[in-house]
């Protein structure tokens, strides 16, 4: 098995069902942020959006990979690490196979 997801090129194989599952929540603060580079002053209003957070787990066998996206301008290393951190110790799913991405909107919140 690849150490870490990101590592290089992993070439492997898996044989068995691919289960996949999908997951979708509401992060949406409701006090009021100041927006990155939009406008400046704090509102609780997203252009009449939700602000969401998503993941995509795969798994066969027992390799098991987490995708999650967050729809914010970016995120700190740190915060990334703890949330890695915080799913590893719930799930099982090792830190290395689990993604965090941002959507970089400048829309959202940081």
């Amino acid at each position: 098995m690849p150490k870490n997801i990101l590592e290089g090129k992993m070439e492997f194989e898996a044989s068995g069902q691919l289960m996949a599952g999908l997951s979708s929540v509401s992060i949406s603060p409701d006090w009021p942020v100041t927006l990155p580079y939009g406008k400046q002053t704090p509102t609780t209003e997203f252009y009449n959006r939700n602000i969401y957070c998503k993941a995509l787990a795969l798994q066969v066998e027992d390799l098991r990979v987490l995708i999650v996206s967050l729809d914010v301008i970016g995120l700190w290393k740190s915060i990334a690490d703890s949330i890695k951190k915080r799913i590893e110790d719930e799930t099982g799913v090792p830190r290395d196979f689990i993604i965090i991405a941002a959507t970089h909107n400048h829309s959202y919140p940081r």
